[in-house]
């Protein structure tokens, strides 16, 4: 007899670091759950299951409630011998054999590792070496967490360091103490200059994974791998799905979010609606409200080809928190808000891949920002930067057992008032990048080889203090149509299968950061680029 379905859950008061997997059975499920009567009827409910969820994490320090409702209908098939008595009990002096009956579902994919290595489906991934290094944060994960927005779902990663500031940007995340400059972000593998101001408000529920390569050995994914990178997976939808969540907690803090998706033979489309509030720490200026807005569709232009676009838009505002001891007086006294705070982000991406052994994917990409800024006693300000790019990476089977992999990539951001500590002075730099990597599988042994080039061209920049002085004619340096120093990086990495369940990894890589633009030394000079060797 079939009792219940089994499905995934935490223990009533399972902690978000914990990562505990138990497996319960309940009543209720997405679709629908089966049972048995007394005479072997096989049967799938039919109805509305709502499911409460106790949970023991934390909004604020609360216990909150998550509802998650859940509409299931199915058909109804019985078998049932044509001379049963439905009133009389079965005759137990005799044995019953009833034919085979084979249950299947589709799979509910819970990524908690890297999906299986395939370069030709994706064309992005990192050196096998890197594998060890890089964690993923899987849809049920961030469900089971409860993460509010990207950085709530990665506070858990190992090595993951969040500074939470309250200022004007929020929230830093870094890994291994990787920091100046912090990790890159990527969403869907188009890469982002600037992206502080999103990361913290962008909700994780628009995500089927987050892939954080730890090492600061990237190459795939984009300049800036020498500090890590982070790539958000939009949410693909293989059947009709509806979600409901809300939360509510101390402070009077309060979200929800609703999501809907579906897909057909050559489309699937997602969208969501999500609301934050909270008031905050009394007495501490911390009001916030932010409204999140998604939308992806892909669909199938010919046999060979896919488009997908994926849009984000924020709005809301909120009080820059004042900040506490051992900080400046000036800091814990001053009362800054941004209202409204907008931000808009797109990814378009066509896929092409006219046969198993070869691969295109050419992405477009946008952001904007626009936050008005208000302080007591001081004029409003204005705080606004949008950045563009393009790229492109093609994967291609030489043979059977090797692989090459070259992409290209154009980035241009753009600030016309400046914006945080160089707030007044306007900024416009375009970033110039490709890669070349070669992959080849000797059966046991699998290696990877790749070199990338970065050169970054700067129309305009003014804002960074010169570097051990303070006096006035030298607290900044405005730079004018200037190209940076052609940066070069390099990996090496191999894993080697000892056993069917034991492995060796390794990876070895050298690249350049440059100084940030404008930065001098105390002699005026442009620091030297940095080497690192990982």
């Amino acid at each position: 007899m079939i009792s219940g379905i089994l499905g995934r859950n935490q223990d009533d008061c399972g902690l978000y670091g914990r990562r505990e997997r138990r497996v319960h059975s309940f009543w209720t499920a997405p679709r629908g759950l089966l049972k048995t009567d007394r005479v072997g009827a096989v049967y799938e409910s039919i109805g509305v299951a709502h499911r409460v969820v106790p949970h023991c994490g934390h909004i604020a320090g609360e216990k909150p409630m998550v509802v998650r409702l859940s509409i299931c209908v199915s058909l109804i098939f019985a078998v049932l011998p044509a001379s049963a008595d439905m009133s009389a009990d079965p005759d137990n002096s005799e044995s019953h054999v009833l034919p085979e009956l084979t249950v299947t579902s589709p799979g509910y994919f819970d990524y908690t590792t890297l999906p299986e290595r395939d370069l030709i489906e994706r064309p992005f991934t990192e050196s096998p070496g890197l594998e060890t290094a890089t964690s993923v944060v899987g849809r049920q994960e961030i469900e089971q967490m409860h993460a509010y927005s990207v950085v709530d779902a990665m506070n858990y990663v190992p090595g993951a360091w969040t500074e939470t500031r309250g200022r004007k940007v929020k929230s830093f995340f870094s890994i291994r103490g990787q920091r100046y400059p912090y990790p890159g972000y990527l969403i869907d593998g188009a890469w982002f200059r600037e992206f502080h101001e999103i990361n913290y408000y962008l909700s994780a529920a628009n995500f089927d994974r987050i892939d954080v390569v730890r090492s600061s050995s990237a190459l795939l994914l984009g300049p800036g791998g020498m500090t890590g990178m982070i790539n958000l997976i939009p949410r693909t939808y293989t059947e009709k799905e509806t979600q409901i969540e809300s939360l509510y907690g101390t402070h009077n803090t309060f979200r929800g979010n609703v999501t809907h998706g579906e897909a057909g033979e050559n489309y699937n489309f997602g969208i969501s609606a999500g609301y934050y509030h909270t008031d905050g720490s009394s007495d501490m200026n911390a009001r916030e409200n932010m409204t999140n807005l998604y939308g992806r569709f892909e669909c199938a232009l010919a046999e060979d080809v896919t488009f997908s676009w994926v849009n984000f838009g924020l709005v809301g505002d909120r009080q820059l928190k004042l900040a506490e001891s051992p900080a400046s007086s000036t800091l814990q006294t001053r009362e800054d808000s941004f209202d409204p705070m907008n931000s808009y982000v797109t990814v378009a991406k066509i896929r092409h891949e006219p046969d198993d052994g070869r691969t295109t994917e050419v992405l477009g990409n946008y952001a904007g920002r626009r936050f008005d800024g208000h302080r007591a006693g001081r004029p409003d300000w204005l705080e606004e930067d949008y950045e563009y790019g393009t790229s492109f990476i093609h994967s291609e089977e030489l043979t059977e057992d090797n692989t090459l992999r070259f992409s290209g990539l154009f980035n241009r951001w753009v600030s016309p008032t400046g914006k945080r500590f160089y707030w007044g002075r306007p900024a416009d730099i375009r970033t110039y990048s490709g890669m070349i990597a070669d992959d080849h599988d000797f059966g046991r042994l699998d290696t990877s080889i790749g070199y990338r080039y970065t050169r970054e061209h700067v129309e305009q920049f003014d804002g960074f203090n010169v570097v051990g002085s303070a006096s006035a004619p030298l607290r900044s340096v405005q730079i004018d149509d200037e190209w940076g120093d052609h940066l070069h990086g390099t990996y090496l990495g191999a894993s080697y299968e000892l056993t069917d369940d034991k492995s060796l990894f390794g990876n070895v890589a050298w690249g350049q950061l440059s100084p940030q633009p404008g930065m001098l030394d105390a002699d005026l000079q442009k620091p030297d680029d940095e080497d690192r060797y990982k």
